[in-house]
């Protein structure tokens, strides 16, 4: 008799990478989906979250970075479709102008890469693959495992909170739910072009999605379950920023018990698009090598960079006595006096300087980014509480982008507004959790992953429109490095 077996798939879906983990909800125990070839384990577990289309139409997804330079170098192609994920959410009324980071979708032919259901056709293609290669690699490592016994797969993925609560939510459900019927109908992607994609999934979009075992969760559910799922976590009101390779997400919430039970209220959400590889792509965007350079730095150069940008903040204003500068912050003549250099350093060409002042604008936006979601998760607490920050994402070692938030409470002061001063708290490792032989250092690149991977999470989460504000404050205008003016 064929016994049976419940695998869950956690499917990070990321702005640069995405990320997989599995579950053996038989014996609750998740490990990461090591799918591509690559020069490092961890890099095996990183899947660029992009689609191509070769010169024949025919379609490319699902590779490693090490994995796309060899296609590359061997294929013809007409068009890179990149930071999908934020293209889909961004289908929605009065975003489509928040994506400074990457270029405008051309036709292809006679098929119009920005059409919305031809750009979710798009994202279904490469979850299509993500999904395939992880069912592969899963049965190859683990072929002892399931000898003569019946896999019933499921998955999750992750949304984004600021997104949640808007028709994007369903955009994420129904790629996936498409991705999943993809992989029944077409179990060989090899040759697949994008015609016959569209036609495929034509036929697959009149189906009744009722019964797919598919489901979108939001992502940072994902990120502090391994938190939120211990006994030793404490109530209290905490704040998650995620540092990806295109966005951040910043999201508020509480914690709480309700009669045992574990209960998460989100607060707050905001998504910018100031990420390791965003900032990079507007410093260099004709060069990938240099683009992956000036990654490294961001990341593993930090404490030089803050250096550089504390000599250069004094440049532009010098403090009064006793007086700390952060940097462009609220200091409308800073802003201008930088954002004037930093248009002629981009006109002569001068790269390192103009790397700087580029970083400096982006640090205004993530200040501004941590105080709206401070100070809206404030707004709808009766009373103050003390906060924890956790950060997670491959951007979190950077500190570049530590020194910035934390400088936040006291650049936009938060005492004033009787906001107490927060700490940083550590994610910290599952027990249930198999690295798959990562490093453990590389967890916070996963966890959003592994939690998703949990098919019954134990937390009931209630999205922020469901906590309305005591006094509405004031939206923060929207702000891009590219843009001239300034909005003070």
């Amino acid at each position: 008799m064929t016994s049976t077996v419940e695998l869950n798939l956690g499917i990070d879906f990321g702005t640069r990478y995405t990320k997989v983990c599995v579950r053996n909800t038989d014996i609750d125990e998740s490990w990461i989906v090591r799918i591509g070839r690559a020069r490092t384990l961890v890099n095996q577990g990183l899947i660029l979250s992009q689609v191509a289309i070769q010169d024949d139409g025919k379609l490319l997804g699902g590779f490693t970075d090490d994995e796309w330079k060899s296609r590359i170098s061997k294929s013809s192609l007409s068009v890179v479709v990149d930071f999908i994920k934020m293209r889909l959410a961004q289908l929605d009324p009065k975003r489509e102008a928040s994506n400074w980071y990457t270029s405008a979708l051309p036709r292809f032919q006679d098929v119009d890469l920005a059409n919305p259901d031809i750009l979710e056709n798009l994202c279904a293609y490469f979850l299509y693959r993500v999904i395939q290669r992880s069912k592969k690699w899963i049965r190859d490592v683990k072929a002892d495992d399931f000898l003569n016994v019946e896999i019933r797969w499921s998955a999750n993925i992750g949304v984004p909170v600021e997104y949640c609560d808007s028709p994007a939510l369903e955009r994420f459900r129904r790629i996936l739910y498409l991705a999943w019927h993809l992989c029944e109908k077409v179990p060989n992607h090899a040759g697949m072009t994008i015609f016959d994609l569209n036609r495929h999934l034509q036929i697959i979009r009149q189906l009744d999605f009722t019964n797919t075992p598919c489901f979108a969760v939001p992502e940072i559910a994902g990120a502090i379950y391994s938190y939120t799922a211990s006994r030793q976590a404490k109530t209290g009101i905490y704040i998650f920023f995620d540092i990806g390779g295109g966005t951040i997400e910043g999201v508020a919430f509480r914690f709480h018990r309700s009669n045992g039970v574990p209960e998460i209220d989100f607060l707050a959400g905001l998504v910018e698009p100031i990420g390791v590889n965003a900032i990079a792509k507007q410093v260099v965007s004709d060069s990938l090598e240099l683009e992956s350079k000036i990654e490294r730095s961001i990341v593993l150069k930090s404490l030089e960079i803050l250096i550089s940008i504390e000599k250069e903040s004094s440049k532009h204003r010098q403090p009064k006595k006793g007086e700390k500068i952060y940097y462009v912050n609220k200091h409308k003549a800073m802003l201008h006096s930088i954002k004037e250099a930093r248009e002629r350093l981009h006109r002569v060409g001068h790269l390192k300087h103009y790397f700087i002042l580029t970083l400096m604008m982006c640090q205004l936006l993530l200040h501004r980014q941590v105080s709206y979601v401070f100070r809206t998760c404030y707004e709808k607490l009766p009373k103050k509480e003390e906060v924890s920050v956790f950060l997670g994402g491959g951007g979190m070692i950077s500190e570049y982008y530590k020194d910035t938030i934390l400088s936040t409470y006291e650049a936009f002061n938060f005492n004033r507004a009787g906001i107490p001063e927060f700490k940083m708290l550590d994610v910290p490792l599952p027990s249930d959790f198999e690295m798959s032989g990562i490093d453990e250092a590389h967890f916070h690149r996963f966890s959003i992953a592994y939690g998703l991977s949990i098919d019954h999470q134990p937390p009931k989460f209630n999205l922020p429109r469901q906590f309305p504000e005591h006094s509405q404050p004031p939206s923060p205008k929207r702000w891009t490095p590219e843009t001239s003016h300034d909005d003070g």
